[in-house]
């Protein structure tokens, strides 16, 4: 087993964890180009010359798969399971699918604990959620259609010697607290793999479960998909190890698994969809990557049933494949819900080409629960990127979503890129979430369920002094809920659990990540972000509203700036320059009364004489500052 602990040692010898320091992300006005789409006939992304503007027609079905599908839809919305259960077996001899049972792993054994862990309460606070060797970690908050809404749950993957552990944690003040609530383990020898851990919250009408599924290697090397389940009602647990097509090769290597439902939509009668991507040995050592999907119509039951059948492009995977590919080369692929304008439900997934020239994000998506790819398309991409995560906002009548992944601008220079779209992929634009010339090394987005238009990002990236763990949030309009921030000391893992990003509901300062430090030490939790390194006197209310000059003035690049609040409300600070155009938003959310410091890095500006404008309610007011360089 690969010792965690070894690569530990080594760098705590020459890491210091250093003290908190205000890190602002820099926008070095980088202008991305045009979103080009591309479609083929063609599931190889070898075929690239097939790429064209020509949109093809999208899959028609015929009219009594049509009306099986409609009628499903009616037993889905009124939760006649009955029905429900009926038409899907009708659906099945159609289609020719046969789902078969998930059986347990008796490897694998869990269940509920009771242990109460508290960090400190302050200003961007970060806190330890749990001293370990982390392999990946994962967040899911429970939206507002929940009996307990709020609750931050948190799953880490832990190293242990003979077998990792799994430990999952609830917050139900916002992160302020973690309880450890449920844990499983492995009882033969197997370790997780690093950053594979993925969360998604269900409610059935009467009790939260959590299901996540998380990659695994076990002792002869070959990797595995393990799929969990706790019933936060009864504490059952349930782990499986999942049985792709192709299993009984074992040659054949199942990694980077992802979950996603269409719980937004539905309670009983919800869908859980799965992917993973797929490496085979092909001619001459080379590799074929494809990106496998599954899907459990009855996840609430005792013995759900799972349907491995890929699509009928019989490629033997949803749709995309690559030949010829370089053994050890990482396929990025995920898997996303949403629901269309004609109230269709559409599962989509984007695949990220691993160890090639060919850059591009290629899309494919189906309306019938995966039986068939009923379209697809590809985003070019000219710059070298790797690292895609697909998100959508689920729920009634929204169609945003958006990509988030890795991308070279130059050299050393690589950034947090996205791609949106706000119809539900038939058109996507382009941006950077960070556009700064530092290093990102990862990127992690996820969706508040039922939002419109609203992403949550964090990233880790490297300073001038450091590595440090960023978040922000907002769309490809503006990313200002919050402007992207520094969250953690320096020193951040990238190697194994990224920085993960979460919320926490209620709106205002809902900044909520998780990151690690050195080779995975440890998991922390950051919060209370809104304020860029500000620090909230928590001793003292102010009876009045008040702006202070800027200290040092002169300054070269950073300097202070104090306001006070005496009550909780909508609050904005922002820098001017001297023709009266915003340089620099420091602030911009719900804040509350209290007195504070922002430290502000003008290091992207150049000398000159700039304003800094504070609105809170009815009071407003304006300094100047001098920057000399």
């Amino acid at each position: 087993m690969y010792n965690h602990y070894s690569k530990i040692a080594i760098l705590l010898i020459v890491l210091s964890f250093t003290m908190f320091q205000t890190v602002f992300a820099q926008n070095n006005q980088k202008i991305a180009p045009p979103t080009e789409i591309k479609y083929s006939n063609s599931s190889s992304t070898n075929d690239v010359q097939s790429l064209t503007s020509d949109k093809p027609q999208e899959v028609q079905f015929s009219a009594q798969k049509q009306d099986l599908l409609n009628q499903l839809e009616n037993a889905r919305t009124s939760n006649d399971i009955a029905k429900k259960e009926l038409i899907e077996s009708q659906l099945n001899r159609l289609d020719g699918h046969t789902p078969v049972s998930l059986v347990e792993d008796p490897n694998v054994r869990g269940g509920a604990v009771v242990h109460n862990g508290s960090g400190n309460e302050g200003d961007i606070t970060y806190s330890m959620i749990t001293s370990a060797a982390v392999w990946a970690s994962a967040t899911q908050t429970a939206p507002s259609t929940f009996p307990t809404p709020g609750i931050i749950w948190v799953a880490t993957n832990i190293y242990a010697s003979g077998g990792d552990t799994c430990k999952i944690y609830s917050s139900t003040n916002g992160g302020q607290t973690f309880t450890f609530a449920y844990w499983f383990y492995f009882t033969a020898n197997a370790d997780f793999r690093a950053n594979e851990l993925d969360l998604e919250l269900m409610y059935d009408g009467s009790a939260v479960w959590i299901y996540g599924i998380s990659g695994y290697t076990d002792a002869t090397g070959r990797t595995f998909s393990l799929l969990f389940r706790f019933n936060t009602t009864t504490n059952a647990f349930a782990g499986y190890t999942l049985l792709w097509p192709g299993n009984a090769t074992t040659t054949n290597l199942y990694y980077n698994p992802r979950l996603t439902s269409d719980n937004s939509n539905y309670t009983t009668s919800t869908y859980l969809y799965l992917s993973t991507s797929f490496d085979s040995t092909g001619a001459s050592s080379s590799h074929i990557n494809r990106q496998k999907y599954a899907h459990i119509t009855n996840p609430f039951v005792a013995t759900p049933t799972i349907d491995y059948s890929q699509t009928s492009v019989n490629n033997g995977g949803f749709y995309y494949y690559t030949n010829g590919v370089p053994a050890g080369s990482y396929l990025w692929t995920d898997i996303a819900y949403f629901r269309t304008s004609t109230s269709v439900n559409r599962i989509i997934t984007v695949y990220n080409v691993p160890g090639s020239t060919n850059y591009n994000l290629y899309l494919a998506w189906s309306d019938d629960y995966g039986v068939t790819a009923t379209g697809s398309s590809t985003i070019t991409e000219t710059s070298i990127d790797y690292g895609a995560r697909m998100v959508f906002n689920g729920g009634s009548a929204i169609y945003s979503g958006m990509i988030a992944y890795v991308r070279q601008f130059s050299g050393a220079d690589w950034d947090p890129y996205y791609r949106s779209t706000t119809d539900g992929g038939t058109t996507w634009t382009a941006g950077y979430i960070d556009g700064s010339s530092n290093r990102t090394h990862t990127v992690d987005i996820i969706a508040p369920r039922g939002a419109v238009n609203l992403f949550k990002v964090g990233y880790d990236q490297d300073s001038a002094t450091s590595n440090y763990a960023f978040y922000t949030g907002g769309n490809a309009t503006s990313w200002n809920l919050p402007t992207a921030r520094a969250v953690s000391p320096g020193g951040v893992d990238s190697s194994f659990t990224k920085v993960i990003a979460g919320f926490k509901n209620g709106g205002g300062d809902d900044c909520f990540s998780l990151f690690s430090t050195g080779s995975g030490t440890n998991l922390f939790s950051s919060r209370l972000c809104f304020v860029a390194t500000g620090i909230q006197n928590s001793n003292e209310i102010p009876k009045v509203y008040s702006l202070s000059q800027n200290y040092p003035n002169p300054f070269n690049p950073t300097t202070s700036i104090k306001f006070s609040i005496p009550k909780q409300g909508l609050v904005k600070l922002a820098v001017y320059d001297i023709l009266g155009n915003q340089v620099e938003t420091l602030e911009n959310g719900t804040l509350e009364a209290g007195n504070y410091i922002i430290d502000f890095n003008a290091s992207s500006l150049s000398s000159g004489v700039y304003f800094y404008k504070l609105t809170a309610g009815n009071f407003t007011d304006t300094k100047k500052l001098l920057l000399i360089k």
